[in-house]
Formats: structure tokens, C-alpha cells, sequence
């Protein structure tokens, strides 16, 4: 961008002098009213028509690239570094890029995972939300909050992070093992209430129809646990077992009332909490075990270990969910 030149200057201060008002100025010596205005205020306050030299570099970003860097980065969050140095016309280092990242709070961050929810979706947790926003703690605590999940044999897929000292690195209780055998997995089944707990059902490979669901966990466990609570009311996600005509009248001639539970919702269940409690707990304990009965008696333990008044916490912390 051109600058006025000290003449310039000289002219439309003079012409300032006169009287002559900014716009005419600008408009003779064809530049903006900003610059001209600018000009006029510098001379008033230094008395002369020459730029003060400025110390240092040039920056390389001006507010201007900052801003196109800004617009970039919101419209293609997944950028890398390089396509969106490829894509900001500025001439700077890989440094420079990254400082005004940081400046911006525009970090690289891992995505966290969570469900895909389409617009129908959203809409129904809207509305559940707006449904439940006045339950009391009591209201939740008459809840039954059920789910499965499934632990796997073998190492763990996470990172397991330890504390050694560098002669110390095959120390067994610094190793995360892993094994030459297929990965076996377990899955279960179980439910929490406020200061209880139903037992863990350990499901059967294969048997995954309402029917055998109903025969392996409602009949044997679900039953006599509602039954144990006056007015309870069950949460269960909206997989097929649970919503199949078979399931539904089988919990219609049980008397089990139902709470509407959104789909893709797994986020809003405090027994995912759980889940995540007895899988961190096998993880900082190294149990990476190779059978299936091995992993069946460790995930047993680990459900009885969790405290109620943990699973009281959760429950409570439904209000805020």
C-alpha cells in the first residue's frame, strides 16, 4: 500500500489550514480520508511531515492476516499446519504460524469421540431436556439406570503411563503385557439405583434376541430388583432387545414404567461412568489376563468393588446432566 509522501503531507495540512474539510482532500490527492486525517493529526502532534522510524522487524502478521488466518481455521477445523500455511497468503515461518495460532486459542487438540447425532436426534434431547429440566433429586433417584459393555481380554488399547526409573524398564510391574492370542471380549450387563445395585450378568455369546435377553436378564435379575423399589421407573437405551414388541410387553405385563430415553444419549447415562470406573481400575492395576473365566471373575470384583456412595454421586449429578 503507497504512502503520502512528505509534499503530501505538507498540502493537506496546509489545505487543512484553510479550512478545507477532509473529504476533498482525500478525494485531489486520492487517498483515504483515514490516511489524510492521520497525516494531518501526526504533524500537530511532532510538527513535522517526515515517518518516525520504528524499531524492530516488520510484523509479520498485520490484523488483517490474523483475521483471514482466523476465518481459515473456523471453516476447516481439521486443517493441518502446512495446508493452512498453503491457504494463508503470508509469508512466514512454521513458528510464526503456530505463535499466532496460540495467540487466537486456536490449538491443535484431539477430537473428543462422541456419538454422531442427526438433527432428529438433537430435537429429541431437546425435548427430554425440557421434559426433565424441574426433577428433583428424588425424581432421579427413583431411576433404574441399566446398560451393557464389554471388556476384552489382551492388552488394553489405551496408553498405559507408568513411573520408573530409567533402569527399570522391564521391571514386570512397569510393563503393559501383550499377548499372541486372539482378543477374547466379554459382555455384561447391569443396573444401578440410588444406594443399590443389581448384580453383573455375565451374557452368553450368541444370545442376543429380546427373547433370551428377557430369559438371561429381566426374569432372573431385572424382576425382583424394580419390584424391590416403590414407584421405580427403568432406563434402558433404545437398542433392539429393549424395544422389541417381545420386550415391551413382557416390561407392559410386569408393570415396568419406562422412562423416554433419547437415542444416541449414552453420554447422559451415569452407569457409563461406571463402566469407565472398572475398566481405568483393571488398566492402573495391569490386569491383562489371556482367558475369558479369568476376565469374567476380574470384571465380577471390579463391579462389586465400586462404592454406592459413588453411584449415589452420579445418580445426583443427574440435574446437571
Amino acid at each position: 500500500m503507497s504512502q503520502l509522501t512528505p509534499d503530501q503531507k505538507s498540502y493537506a495540512v496546509a489545505k487543512s489550514n484553510q479550512g478545507t474539510s477532509i473529504s476533498p482532500i482525500a478525494r485531489e490527492l486520492n487517498f483515504s480520508r483515514t490516511a489524510i486525517r492521520r497525516a494531518i493529526q501526526r504533524f500537530k502532534q511532532i510538527g513535522s511531515y517526515q515517518r518516525q522510524a520504528t524499531s524492530g522487524r516488520p510484523k509479520k502478521f498485520i490484523n488483517r492476516d490474523k483475521r483471514v488466518l482466523q476465518r481459515y481455521v473456523m471453516k476447516n477445523r481439521r486443517s493441518t499446519l502446512n495446508k493452512i500455511m498453503a491457504n494463508v497468503d503470508v509469508n512466514a515461518s512454521i513458528n510464526t504460524f503456530r505463535k499466532e495460532l496460540r495467540k487466537l486459542y486456536l490449538n491443535s487438540r484431539i477430537a473428543r469421540k462422541k456419538p454422531f447425532i442427526n438433527e432428529k436426534q438433537r430435537k429429541r434431547r431437546l425435548e427430554f431436556a425440557k421434559q426433565h429440566q424441574n426433577w428433583s433429586l428424588e425424581d432421579w433417584r427413583k431411576v433404574i439406570f441399566t446398560d451393557e459393555s464389554s471388556f476384552q481380554t489382551s492388552s488394553c488399547s489405551s496408553v498405559v503411563r507408568v513411573r520408573r526409573r530409567p533402569n527399570e524398564v522391564m521391571l514386570p510391574s512397569c510393563l503393559a503385557p501383550t499377548f499372541q492370542s486372539r482378543r477374547s471380549s466379554l459382555s455384561v450387563w447391569g443396573g444401578i439405583g440410588y444406594n443399590r445395585r443389581t448384580n453383573l450378568v455375565l451374557l452368553k455369546k450368541g444370545e442376543r434376541s429380546s427373547a433370551q435377553f428377557i430369559n438371561q436378564v429381566y426374569e432372573p435379575f431385572l424382576k425382583d430388583f424394580f419390584n424391590g423399589s416403590s414407584s421405580a421407573i427403568l432406563m434402558e437405551d433404545n437398542a433392539l432387545i429393549h424395544t422389541s414388541k417381545v420386550a415391551r410387553k413382557w416390561k407392559k405385563d410386569m408393570g415396568i414404567i419406562c422412562l423416554d430415553w433419547p437415542p444416541q444419549s449414552p453420554d447422559l447415562n451415569p452407569i457409563e461412568n461406571v463402566w469407565m470406573m472398572m475398566k481405568l481400575a483393571r488398566r492402573n492395576r495391569l490386569q491383562f489376563v489371556k482367558n475369558i473365566s479369568t476376565l469374567q471373575m476380574h470384571v465380577v470384583n471390579e463391579w462389586k468393588k465400586i462404592e454406592v456412595e459413588k453411584i449415589n454421586k452420579l445418580i445426583d449429578s443427574m440435574p446437571n446432566a
